[in-house]
C-alpha cells in the first residue's frame, strides 16, 4: 500500500515537493550571487543612493521610479518612458524629478530630455544629477527662483 500524499504538504513546508522547492530557491540564490556584483562607486545606482540621502537632508521626499516592461505578462510599469529615476516633492510642495547619471559618462536620452522639459514647463523641478552635492545645489537654486530650472 502506498502512503497517502498530503495535498497541503507543499504549502505547509514539508514533504518532497517542499524540499525540491527549497533546493531550487537555494540554487537560484547562489547563481544570482555570482552574477550580481555590488555596484561600484561610479555606478548609477550608487549615485542614486547618494542623491536620495542628500535630498532628504534638505527636506525633499523622493521615491525610486522604476520604468519598464514585464514581458511575461505584457504589463508596463513606472510613470513614463524617460521619466526621472527619482520622483518626489520638494520643500514647498513642488513636483521633483531627478535623472541620476554615472559620475563620468552617462548621457541623457531624447526621451529623458523631453520629460525634463515637460516637468519644467509645468512648474516642477527637473534636474540631472551626478552626485548628491550637485542635486542639492540644483534643487536649492530651483527653489530660490520662480522660473523653471535648467
Amino acid at each position: 500500500m502506498t502512503p497517502k500524499r498530503d495535498p497541503l504538504a507543499f504549502r505547509k513546508g514539508y514533504g518532497p515537493q517542499s524540499r525540491q522547492r527549497e533546493e531550487m530557491v537555494e540554487g537560484l540564490r547562489r547563481s544570482n550571487a555570482r552574477r550580481s556584483a555590488p555596484p561600484g562607486p561610479d555606478s548609477e545606482s550608487a549615485v542614486q543612493r547618494e542623491v536620495r540621502l542628500a535630498l532628504s537632508s534638505i527636506g525633499c521626499v523622493v521615491w525610486r521610479n522604476n520604468v519598464g516592461l514585464d514581458s511575461t505578462r505584457g504589463v508596463r510599469y513606472g510613470l513614463q518612458v524617460g521619466s526621472g529615476d527619482l520622483i518626489g516633492i520638494a520643500p514647498g510642495g513642488r513636483f521633483l524629478s531627478v535623472e541620476c547619471k554615472r559620475r563620468t559618462g552617462g548621457r541623457v536620452s531624447d526621451q529623458q530630455r523631453l520629460w525634463l522639459e515637460l516637468v519644467r514647463a509645468r512648474g516642477g523641478i527637473a534636474i540631472v544629477a551626478r552626485s548628491g552635492d550637485e542635486a542639492v545645489t540644483l534643487v536649492e537654486a530651483a527653489l530660490r527662483s520662480t522660473a523653471p530650472t535648467d
